[in-house]
């Protein structure tokens, strides 16, 4: 099966490259290369490779500038004829395997090799898309009702449907715009019996595919336009998010429309789904995963039906109707949603395309859920130790949680809070990978920044070997209690803060995150402005604060999950 699969993207290549293919891998370059800066770990590497190798010192600008110009030169004829000077020649193939393997003779990998020949096509286009018209049509009339500008250059409109549209603009992507649509509350406003059938309904309705494509011709039409559309549903949340060029601007929110009114599940695609479920359970059944899952589902997740592995008899009661229910009641049309847009694209043309096909979306009957109706995330109420044996390696997995009430920790920031868990990961690593020599890599960090979280969770997690598990276990216990009587030095905390707030602004480059961010600021209890503003702590804090945050953590009060996941 392995020879098979390499043989056939050995094929795939020297069919050559798809127009999509080749869109998709030029997106993906330029979306990566968007999001990164200049560090000094990377210039000082382009110095090394400029003196050693002759390679030009090119800064990320100049660099990200090149290739928004060379790559949308590159065509599938030019990039398949490089791929096939370096495949066209027949492979060497190599088998690898454990002492204990039965290593096969000659003419066992000769029969194999022929058994996986697979035979070029002979055209290597996508097939020629259908035909799909896009556009929208509502008894309603698009309404704003109101606008307002606030700070970092956002404008926000209230629709006469009840949604909120945010909009910014940025050219960080060049001839590209995001979107984001989040719904405050997600499979936490569900029944447990609703939950389980979320779980599965987008896949199932995505991959239904909309009006008269199915999912896979749904997909390669939107990969042939540079679009990408990815509904979702979690635990906080539902929606969508989604990007095209600029030019495409009014096709991607008429997506969106129909998106919110044309959702529906295919019998037989349900069928499809259904049955690849159906085999990972069975699967899972004999996995060497299955007690380590068990309690993680157990002792994190409260056997919570929204975030616990699936049992078969569950699976099998969700019907096409009940998957559509979900759908009609939960995601269909204007309900609770805010829409993010950020992107290279002026605000008269957005509010134009906003009040065309998104202010005339049908008001949802129901487009909230009473809080009273909601639930938290599952939080473990009592502390407690397991272990398991059978993670199929030779290390032993280790996961420490300390949880604290958010009633308890109210004298300090999230900021500061996650101040206290850079500390306690730096003073790990110095005492138990550099002076004990425990494991090779030990992270602390910190949980619960959403409103539907009670709980702050401090999480340690490492690896190491199985003879050392107890002693770990114990040093991570020692130096924890150790840091107590001490404050970390004022310059590490700025440190700490610096780095923290050069991830945030990094982050916050991207328009696409930028997107991310402004529609979900209502679940994380921001303020929209609030996100986009410089990290900062309290204004009488001193590096005491982070002792006395991470002795609320290690308190009696605070409850200690401990999991050990044994070879």
């Amino acid at each position: 099966m392995a020879i098979q699969l390499l043989e056939s993207e050995r094929i795939a290549i020297l069919n050559g490259i798809t127009p999509s293919e080749l869109n998709d891998w030029r997106n993906s370059v330029l979306t990566h290369e968007r999001l990164q800066q200049d560090s000094a770990e990377q210039l000082a590497t382009d110095a090394t490779d400029h003196f050693l190798e002759g390679w030009p010192m090119v800064g990320q600008k100049n660099w990200l500038s090149l290739l928004e110009n060379r790559l949308p030169k590159f065509s599938t004829k030019e990039m398949s004829d490089s791929l096939k000077g370096l495949t066209n020649n027949q492979p060497n193939i190599w088998l690898i395997g454990h002492d204990s393997t039965v290593q096969p003779d000659h003419s066992e990998l000769k029969n194999w090799l022929m058994e996986a020949e697979i035979t070029l096509e002979e055209n290597s286009l996508d097939p020629i898309e259908k035909t799909i018209d896009w556009s929208i049509s509502s008894d309603m009339e698009g309404t704003i009702i109101s606008t307002e500008q606030s700070a970092h250059q956002i404008t926000t409109w209230t629709l006469g449907n009840g949604m909120t549209v945010h909009f910014k603009y940025s050219n960080q992507a060049p001839g590209k715009v995001y979107y984001s649509l989040v719904g405050k509350n997600g499979l936490n406003a569900l029944s447990s019996e609703e939950s389980i059938i979320a779980r599965l309904a987008l896949p199932a309705i995505g991959l239904s595919g909309l009006r008269n494509l199915d999912g896979t011709e749904l997909q390669q039409w939107l990969g042939n336009h540079s679009i990408t559309l990815t509904p979702y549903y979690n635990f906080f949340s539902r929606g969508i998010s989604a990007s095209s060029t600029s030019a495409e601007v009014d096709t991607l929110l008429n997506l969106l429309h129909v998106s919110l009114t044309e959702g529906s599940v295919s019998p037989k695609t349900w069928d499809s789904v259904k049955e690849q479920n159906e085999n990972y359970l069975k699967a899972h059944l004999n996995s060497s995963s299955k007690n380590w899952l068990g309690i993680v589902d157990s002792a994190l997740y409260l056997n919570d039906p929204a975030l616990r592995t699936l049992e078969l008899q569950e699976l099998e009661s969700i019907t096409p109707n009940g998957i559509q229910n979900i759908y009609d009641t939960y995601f269909k049309g204007a309900q609770n949603y805010t829409l993010a847009i950020v992107g290279d694209v002026s605000l008269d043309k957005v509010r134009s395309e906003v009040l065309r096909a998104v202010a005339t979306l049908a008001k949802s009957e129901h487009d909230s859920t009473p809080p009273s109706k909601t639930r938290n995330y599952p939080n473990p109420t009592s502390s407690v130790t397991l272990a398991v044996s059978g993670n199929g390696t030779q290390s032993a997995s280790v996961v420490l949680r300390y949880s604290l009430s958010k009633t308890k920790a109210v004298q300090f920031t999230e900021v500061e809070l996650a101040l206290m868990a850079s500390w306690v990961r730096e003073e790990l690593t110095l005492a138990i990978r550099e002076k004990a020599g425990l494991t090779y890599n030990i992270s602390a960090v910190l949980d619960g920044q959403t409103i539907f979280q009670d709980s702050y969770t401090l999480i340690i997690s490492t690896n190491t070997d199985p003879a050392n598990t107890k002693e770990l276990i114990e040093e991570i216990d020692s130096t924890l209690t150790a840091l107590l009587t001490i404050q970390p030095p004022v310059l590490k905390v700025q440190n700490w803060l610096d780095s923290m707030e050069a991830d945030h602004k990094q982050a916050l480059n991207a328009a696409e995150q930028q997107a991310a961010v402004i529609s979900g600021a209502e679940i994380y209890g921001r303020k929209v402005a609030k996100s986009f503003e410089p990290l900062t702590v309290s204004n009488n804090f001193t590096p005491s604060f982070l002792t006395n945050a991470l002795r609320g953590f290690l308190s009696k009060e605070a409850v200690r999950t401990q999991l050990t996941w044994l070879p």
